[in-house]
């Protein structure tokens, strides 16, 4: 018997509704966790305009001890930031899933279970940008192919606490019997698209990326949620003598009363009773034994 395959997904766009609904279940700390990145990245921009426009207000040329020191700080500064990305990558699918599933968490516990999985996801991340560049140098269109497949493998990951190549394999295997991730990424297109409308773009861009996190979660709930093994019903018991179904606590107590013993009567005893004498000669020798007696 062939194996019945799943129900392909709805369009991205009816993914809009549920997830409006998933971001209201936890606004504040979901648009918190998206913008950090951007809470980090500005005091550090800042600093680095600050310290470069005093190094150079002299009109002086920079030492080459001013420039290594530059240096330095750029590359704490980019560490910094992708340390951050990636955390708040993995604190941002932990709070939406949460939210989907209709629990909250507040903005500490979020990062704070982030953290378990940060060098894990690095792997995997470093790994999936490897194959995706691959195949986009090599013909482009393998390139899309492994994008496809692993784009929700972190949430496999974090959501079932995979190791990094199990999570590749799952998020490849279930994305391509339901489908339903090329929309996502040619919806991420059109949020690309967007922000490069002058003036406003940008507020197009930041709105359609935390409305388009939220519909990447609800989508893998999508997913799960079609490949869930069906739970098998119990078989009902028929009973012979109803001869009708009745549930499992119901035959359990009928088969307790039948197989236990009724209680046996004491039977009654008879008293002895003297048969009377039938003639009077008989009753006189009656009362000749007894005063006998």
């Amino acid at each position: 018997m062939e194996e019945e395959q799943p129900q392909k997904l709805p369009s991205v766009f009816r993914l809009v509704k549920p997830a409006w609904e998933l971001l209201r279940v936890n606004t504040t700390v979901i648009i918190g966790v998206i913008a950090t990145p951007l809470l980090v990245s500005f005091p550090l921009l800042l600093l680095l305009l600050i310290l470069s426009g005093a190094a150079t207000a002299s009109g002086h040329t920079l030492s080459v001890g001013t420039v290594n020191a530059f240096a330095v700080l750029f590359v704490a500064m980019y560490i910094t930031l992708v340390v951050t990305l990636v955390v708040v990558n993995i604190a941002t699918m932990t709070v939406t899933l949460k939210a989907a599933r209709g629990e909250k968490l507040s903005y500490t516990e979020a990062f704070r279970a982030a953290w378990p999985y940060f060098f894990r996801v690095v792997r995997l991340y470093v790994l999936v940008s490897v194959a995706v560049l691959v195949g986009l140098v090599l013909l482009v269109v393998p390139g899309l192919i492994m994008l496809r497949r692993y784009f929700l493998a972190g949430y496999y990951m974090v959501d079932r606490n995979l190791g990094v190549f199990e999570a590749m394999d799952t998020s490849a295997d279930e994305t391509k019997k339901t489908g339903g991730v090329w929309g996502l990424l040619g919806f991420s297109l059109l949020i690309g698209l967007s922000g490069l409308i002058p003036h406003i773009g940008w507020i197009f861009a930041v709105a359609g990326l935390i409305l388009f996190t939220c519909m990447t979660t609800w989508r893998y709930i999508q997913i799960t949620a079609r490949l869930a093994p069906v739970q098998p019903k119990a078989e009902p018991r028929l009973v012979p003598k109803l001869g009708e179904l009745v549930s499992q606590e119901a035959i359990d107590d009928q088969s307790a009363v039948s197989t236990t013993p009724e209680p046996t009567k004491p039977k009654a005893t008879k008293k002895k009773t003297t048969a009377k004498p039938k003639t009077k000669k008989a009753a006189g020798r009656a009362r000749k034994n007894r005063s006998r007696r």
